[in-house]
């Protein structure tokens, strides 16, 4: 999810949105809301800031890499003109075929794509660009959500903070207006209080999946600070982020076929 597109309501009294554990007075909602939008304002600020990220003139490239059993189990190649919103993105397919996406501007989802090298047109081009876009959607989330953390849309809870194997942690409750491709899923940061960075996160998506992982490596990109893997918390699975470019260049929208 890469949530860029529709206000959020103006105060989150949703029947059925809130737990019994978080229902209150009007006041105490609003308070909660306050000071998760406080503390994700804190956690953007540590990666590199809402300025920095408003900034179009940076690129970024980035390979997504599925790791299941310690064997690479699917990679997908990504680069974007941050300015133009220019972007491509290329896989294989379960049975092994070559895809790539070029979008001449990914948020209106318009561009080309082959198949094994081959120009794809009419119901291919359809499906092929929106496996594009969902890529582009899921990938990009993961490797930059700190930065979409004020964007339009999300709504912020400060739960207590947790004590987990002898850490503290400070709890932040994410959910979403109707922006997204999966508005009903809902996630939950446990930040460092020293760093304000993301050290974990557990998600219940609106399909019924569970996650729970680790944020590992963070690593200076310039202005940014990017964390380069997403350790499953029982070691089932991995997500690592490799060939990470991001700068003032001009990036690949014509992406090198995965091995």
């Amino acid at each position: 999810m890469l949530r860029t597109l529709i206000p959020a309501a103006i105060v989150l009294l949703v029947a059925g949105t809130l737990s019994a554990q978080e229902a209150g007075s009007a006041d105490s909602i609003r308070a909660h809301q306050e000071e998760g939008r406080t503390l994700a304002a804190e956690v953007m600020n540590a990666v590199g800031g809402e300025s920095v990220w408003n900034d179009t003139s940076w690129n970024l490239e980035f390979d997504f890499v599925m790791v299941r059993g310690g064997k690479e189990a699917a990679r997908f190649s990504h680069g974007w003109n941050r300015a133009t919103n220019a972007y491509g993105v290329s896989g294989k397919t379960r049975d092994g075929k070559q895809w790539q996406v070029r979008f001449t501007d990914v948020i209106a989802r318009q561009g080309s794509a082959t198949l094994d090298g081959v120009p794809a047109t009419d119901s291919t081009l359809s499906e092929l660009l929106a496996m594009g876009y969902g890529r582009f959607i899921n990938d990009s989330y993961w490797l930059l959500m700190p930065f979409k953390l004020l964007d339009p849309g999300v709504n912020h809870w400060r739960q207590p903070d947790t004590v987990i194997d002898g850490n503290r942690y400070q709890v932040l409750r994410l959910s979403f207006g109707k922006v997204g491709l999966t508005p009903g899923d809902r996630y939950w940061l446990y930040i460092d209080p020293r760093t304000k960075l993301v050290q974990r996160w557990n998600f219940l998506l609106e399909g019924g999946t569970k996650g729970d992982f680790y944020w590992q490596d963070y690593t200076d990109y310039g202005r940014i600070k990017l964390p380069l893997r997403r350790q499953s918390v029982d070691g089932s699975m991995e997500i690592r982020f490799e060939n990470i470019r991001a700068g003032h260049f001009e990036p690949r929208i014509d992406m090198p076929g995965n091995k």
